[in-house]
């Protein structure tokens, strides 16, 4: 009995506050609608008393007497007329906004746009509306009755900036409300959801002053991700993609020669990350044509002095038919057939050595004489390469294998 006594007095304490401070619209639109107001049927009469009853409204709320201006403007907006209903629900929304009720606000601002399309400050209330959400987005608090602050509303924002460019995707603010989106989403820790803002800015905004930042944005998250290039090699792919789409599109850019140098340390980072994998497939696989096929990607990604060099010496260990150092473990099981594919490679370059050398050989021509027993699917060097390098041109090197350290040097 007691706790039931408690609720119904905490219930109508709040029923009270809410209708004092003029948190809940719902009740005086309850109220309103049950004393309706009869106007003339006469335009100019009509008009007359709707202008006296703004002009009394706004300038309650001019002497800072907020609650009697709210049910003034509350009152004409029940009328439905295009004109003033329009200017009232403005004027409501600034109040709320001031009371730092931002939702009651914003709500007040959508039925601007959604009843009164041809409204003649449409781009005002747009931008009211990006400003609410800039204010949550900085970290402003809403406040509850218009005096209890409450918590940090980021997801509003979000919503706030999504009306923006919903109800405007032709204004300016439309692609500034995609990068704010994606400054949000980036520092609660989602860089998937700001990604997808700042692709969809890039994709229907291409020609705004703020798609330059937009491709850097993406391509330093993708960087952010990137733990080790050994491991996260498609997250530094994809940096290095957008990083060099930057810089072919923007080549006048003031931050192009960063970006170049950006691009340079990882197109070395992705070269030593094909290294490393070249030297697992070496040392534990005993794989020569993988390793030697890796050794040469390397290159391929960045060809500067200290990789031709060291990738060189590697290839020439291998052309020379000069095996890993072997293992305790490697003497427990058959290794003399990869030793034996390593010897029919290792002659196929002798046989082709005409070709570059970066090219794969082939081994479709070869006689097999050293081994007739062959069957006609080891024809072909291909048969040789793990199965991630038959089926792509670029491969992913992202197996759990490859956080092995080696501790062999050449």
């Amino acid at each position: 009995m007691r706790t039931t006594t408690y609720s119904l007095l905490l219930s109508i304490i709040f029923l009270g506050l809410t209708n004092v401070f003029g948190a809940n619209p719902w009740i005086h639109d309850h109220r309103n609608r049950s004393q309706t107001w009869r106007l003339p049927a006469d335009a100019d009469q009509r008009n007359c008393i709707l202008r006296t009853a703004f002009e009394e409204a706004y300038q309650c709320r001019e002497n800072d007497e907020l609650r009697k201006a709210l049910v003034l403007f509350r009152k004409i907006v029940g009328v439905n007329d295009t004109t003033w209903s329009s200017q009232s629900l403005w004027q409501m929304a600034l109040i709320y906004e001031q009371k730092h009720q931002y939702m009651y606000a914003v709500n007040h601002l959508k039925k601007i746009l959604d009843l009164y399309p041809e409204y003649e400050h449409f781009t005002e209330v747009i931008d009211r509306l990006f400003q609410i959400a800039t204010k949550l987005k900085s970290g402003k608090r809403p406040y509850y009755f218009g005096l209890i602050p409450g918590f940090k509303d980021y997801k509003s924002a979000i919503d706030f900036y999504q009306n923006v460019i919903q109800k405007a995707p032709s204004l300016s603010l439309a692609p500034q409300a995609l990068m704010c989106i994606a400054e949000i989403e980036e520092f609660q820790k989602r860089p998937a959801k700001a990604i997808e803002a700042l692709d969809q800015l890039i994709d229907q905004y291409p020609y705004s002053e703020l798609s330059p930042e937009a491709y850097l944005q993406i391509a330093r998250i993708y960087e952010s991700l990137v733990v080790s290039s050994e491991h996260d090699q498609g997250a530094l792919h994809k940096a290095l993609n957008y990083y060099e789409d930057f810089a072919f599109l923007f080549p006048e850019h003031e931050n192009c020669p960063s970006v170049h140098q950006r691009i340079d340390l990882l197109k070395a980072a992705l070269a030593r990350a094909k290294i490393r994998m070249a030297d697992f497939y070496y040392f534990f696989q005993n794989n020569w044509l993988a390793a030697d096929l890796l050794y040469g990607k390397a290159l391929d990604i960045h060809y500067s002095s200290e990789i031709v060099q060291e990738v060189e010496t590697k290839r020439q260990r291998i052309r020379q038919g000069i095996s890993a150092p072997k293992c305790p473990i490697d003497f427990l099981f058959n290794t003399h057939e990869q030793d034996r594919k390593n010897q029919l490679w290792l002659k196929s370059i002798e046989a082709k050595s005409h070709l570059d050398f970066h090219e794969i050989p082939s081994f479709q021509n070869m006689t097999h004489k050293e081994d007739s027993s062959l069957s006609s699917q080891e024809k072909t060097a291909d048969d040789f390469l793990p199965p991630f390098l038959k089926d792509s041109e670029n491969p992913s090197l992202q197996v759990d294998l490859t956080q092995i350290k080696l501790t062999s040097e050449f």
